[in-house]
């Protein structure tokens, strides 16, 4: 497998030998994966996986102000395509349901062993290897379709002006220069969701980042992440999220 093409793997766990142990672990699988980071808290994990994108995360279950279960769970939801693994030292029914519930497609046992570790790394690896195949082959059947670049220009120029309030459907179609009910439907088309909406999406993942690592006021949030006002931040947070700030703020404080 050439190196561009490994799985790429981060590894989160308060207890830095346990992060070790992993790590260890995965190096004797170089040509397969990659371990390109490792945190000891779950909000720390959430920025290096904004930066990263890693394909795979091993995360503990039990930590420190943040879960490993509601890691995975927001992993899931802010990051697609990227896969959860948990460890914990208990292998209690509970805490397997909750953890398959969270999103996690594996549940391995403290001190992990190498052989359960390479079987389920392998696994999802080849799932992942399977899942790119799957999305070079759809690239390769809409390249040279016309728009297919635009769309590349416009989520990238999303993700570089997200915080700019004035950023919409006319703002984006002027600075990639084309026209604004063109770059509408093509974008519907390709990404399966309209640019107010992909834009609403960034911005939410964003504040969730966030949230998780500052203690900005809900006015403050909104304004980092580009809304006009609090109050439509809000509707568009629990429309995302399935709950309000202070609910989210409160489940955080709670773990």
């Amino acid at each position: 497998m050439e190196l561009a093409k490994r799985v790429t793997v981060l590894i989160v766990d308060d207890e830095i030998q346990d992060r070790i142990r992993i790590r260890n672990l995965l190096n004797r699988e170089t040509d397969r994966f990659e371990v390109v980071g490792e945190a000891g808290s779950a909000e720390e994990a959430l920025e290096i996986i904004g930066i990263r994108k890693p394909d795979l995360v091993f995360t503990d279950i039990h930590m420190m102000q943040m879960s490993g279960l509601e890691l995975a769970e927001q992993t899931r939801r802010l990051y697609e395509g990227c896969h959860v693994v948990i460890v914990a030292e208990s292998r209690e029914f509970e805490e397997v349901r909750r953890a398959l519930r969270a999103g996690a497609e594996d549940f391995l046992i403290k001190p992990v062993e190498e052989g359960e570790l390479r079987e389920s790394v392998l696994r999802i690896g080849e799932r992942i290897q399977n899942e790119r195949r799957q999305n070079r082959d759809y690239h390769r059947s809409i390249y040279g379709k016309k728009g297919s670049w635009i769309i590349e220009q416009a989520a990238a120029y999303i993700d570089r002006n997200l915080m700019n309030q004035e950023l919409s459907l006319k703002v984006v179609a002027a600075a990639i220069f084309v026209n604004e009910s063109y770059l509408s439907r093509i974008f519907k088309r390709e990404m399966g969701e309209g640019l107010i909406e992909y834009i609403t999406r960034r911005r939410i993942a964003e504040s969730i980042r966030l949230l998780n690592t500052t203690s900005l006021k809900v006015y403050e949030l909104a304004e980092r992440v580009g809304f006009r006002n609090s109050h439509y931040f809000s509707i568009c947070f629990k429309k995302q999220m399935g709950m309000t700030v202070k609910e989210f703020r409160q489940r955080k404080k709670g773990q």
